[in-house]
This record gives C-alpha cells, structure tokens and sequence, in this order.
C-alpha cells in the first residue's frame, strides 16, 4: 500500500519532521534556488519579493504544497489576509499532512510586533467581515503558536461557514489532535 507521502517528492517528505525555519532544502534546482531566496527576502522584511520567489518556485514544481505554504506566510506577513488564506488552502488541499507540519512562525516573520499586529488586523477584518476564510488562516496561525483554545474558536467559527473545504477539515482535526 502506498502512503500519500510516496506522492510527494523526497525533499518534500523529509521535510515533515521537526519545526521548521524554512521550507527549502540543499537540492541544486530551481525550485530551491527560488525557495532559499524567498527565505532570504523573509528575514530581511521583504514579503513582496518573497511573495514573487515563492510564486517562482511554483512555477518549478506547481504541485508542491511548500511553495503554496511559503507564499501563504509571504502573503500573510504582508498583508494580504485573503490571497494568504487562499493559498494556504492550496498547500494543504494538495498535502493534508502539512497540517502536522510545525512553523516557526516568529523564524518566518522575525519581526515580532509585525506578526502580533497582522494578527490583530486579520481579527478586525474577520469582526468586519465575518469572513470565513480569514478565520481559517487565523486558525492555522494560533495553531503554529500553540494558543489551541484561540485556534479552536477560529477554525469551529470557519467550519460552520465552509463545511465543505477540506483544507479546513484537516486543520480542524490537526487542531482537536493537539487539544
């Protein structure tokens, strides 16, 4: 019986151990030249020019989740609260498992101040809004940081408004593992 990590590229599948400060690997290609550049533009403050190196990336191997996943952290760190949700979906519609997958969030994002106000922003749109998506990625963000009671809340309110999203499925089920 194959697993659905056989799916998914070597790289890709080792990646799932330990936390993570970042989504690349030391294979000589270009979807880890873009990945490691994207990282590189991560940690100096440049989310748009990561968004770009991810979205290159992607065009090297379109169905790996960690180009999807590290667009979605780009997307996230900059601002742009629904196309980081979109893509976040993406990464975990095409690899469920990502969900198991622990970021270090503040490695990703080193400004802290940045990340806890991106937080306080998406929860001013989702009062706004009431957008479930938004509520989606603003579960899977308090599930990388352990704050499950929060997460919990989040992913129940996204769950009710998009039963049939698989990507909050398993964040959902991630999520109750953990509690």
């Amino acid at each position: 019986m194959r697993s659905e990590l056989s799916d998914i590229q070597k790289e890709t599948s080792e990646a799932v151990v330990g936390i993570h400060k970042s989504f690349a690997t030391e294979a000589a290609d270009k979807f880890n030249y873009y990945m490691r550049i994207a990282e590189k533009f991560m940690s100096e403050g440049k989310y748009y020019r990561a968004v770009d190196a991810y979205t290159l990336a992607g065009i090297y191997k379109s169905d790996d989740p960690l180009a999807y996943a590290g667009r979605a952290h780009a997307l996230f760190a900059s601002g742009e609260y629904m196309s980081s949700a979109y893509f976040l979906a993406r990464a975990i519609d095409i690899f469920p498992q990502y969900v198991n997958f622990k970021i270090d969030l503040n490695a990703m994002i080193p400004d802290k101040d940045r990340l806890e106000s991106r937080i306080e922003d998406v929860k001013q749109w989702i009062d706004r809004t009431d957008s479930a998506q938004l509520s989606f990625l603003l579960a899977y963000i308090y599930e990388q940081l352990d704050k499950l009671n929060l997460a919990t809340e989040a992913i129940q309110f996204a769950q009710e408004k998009m039963p049939d999203s698989p990507a909050a499925a398993a964040l959902k089920q991630a999520i109750e593992k953990k509690r």
